[in-house]
């Protein structure tokens, strides 16, 4: 799309995840696998994520035909799963949620207060050295209004669920195709850049054809670092 093939670049990039030393525990798609809800598109997303050669998980984007999402991308064994597109799993030291913020029709995204309710919970249930929520839209402003309009609608109380959980969690986002590191309300949140284009702040021009790329994440002993990796 716009002259630029994304799903090259996506390719690029799982052969590097692939060469990582050490190898990389799993992998996560952020949301938005494709523009366009067909079958064809989502088999040509599931046939990519499998080259990666790791357990992939995805995240509903407010694009995505979930029903599509799971049928090429069925999540791996071991997989806690809340429902509709909720879910957690442990790998090592990290616990792992993931969120389904899509609301039918619309740009922005919400979670309800079952969601929320569950999340709270399998924290509870899963007290871990390392927390990583992923979520495809960020639940804080990241500084370009255009964006920041159709952001999470409920960060403040996704945010408030874990700093009630003891803050120590990191959140990690897709939707705004742009590399971006902030904190608010204790919490660190992480926007991943894209395989396709970025954004930019002005609405009218908004898809820059530059900084895409993907997120390599370590968490050890000292804590999680995050590297944003061009492609």
């Amino acid at each position: 799309m716009y002259g630029i093939d994304s799903l090259a670049n996506f390719m690029r990039a799982a052969e590097r995840l692939r060469a990582l030393r050490p190898a990389a525990r799993f992998a996560v798609h952020l949301g938005d696998a494709t523009a366009t809800a067909t079958s064809e598109a989502y088999a040509a997303f599931g046939a990519a994520c499998a080259s990666l050669s790791m357990p992939l998980y995805p995240v509903v984007g407010n694009h995505d035909d979930p029903a599509l999402l799971w049928a090429e991308c069925p999540l791996p064994p071991g997989t806690d799963v809340w429902g509709a597109g909720a879910y957690s799993f442990t790998a090592g030291s990290v616990h792992a949620v993931v969120l389904n913020s899509r609301l039918a029709g619309a740009v922005g995204g919400d979670l309800d207060a079952g969601q929320l309710d569950w999340l709270a919970r399998d924290l509870a249930a899963h007290p871990a050295q390392h927390v990583c929520v992923f979520v495809h839209h960020p639940p804080a402003p990241v500084g370009i209004a255009w964006l920041d309009a159709v952001r999470l609608a409920s960060g403040p109380a996704l945010l408030a669920a874990l700093a009630g959980a003891g803050g120590a969690a990191r959140v990690f986002c897709g939707h705004v195709h742009r590399y971006e590191s902030l904190t608010q309300a204790g919490i660190a949140i992480v926007t991943a850049p894209s395989t396709w284009v970025s954004f930019g702040p002005d609405p009218e021009n908004s898809r820059v054809d530059a900084g895409q790329g993907y997120l390599v994440v370590d968490a050890g002993a000292d804590g999680i670092s995050v590297t944003a990796e061009p492609i």
